[in-house]
């Protein structure tokens, strides 16, 4: 699989009219989280992660693993 990273430039605020806004009123997730699900729909990108907040979403996504505990 080829991972890619977005341009989110375009991004600068989430209007209520927006997938950002939607996910954000939708689901506990920060406004940053919510601008980078976004930018990963509009993109039509696989969203490559991490964050658990992630995981309730319902949009495309791959989570990568979390380091073992030392």
């Amino acid at each position: 699989m080829r991972h890619f990273l977005l341009d989110t430039s375009a991004l600068l605020a989430l209007r209520d009219d927006e997938p950002g806004a939607e996910l954000k009123a939708g689901f506990s997730i920060s406004v940053v989280d919510a601008w980078i699900a976004a930018a990963s729909i509009h993109q039509g990108a696989v969203l490559v992660h991490k964050d658990p907040e992630f995981d309730t979403l319902a949009i495309e996504q791959e989570r990568l693993p979390l380091k073992p505990r030392k």
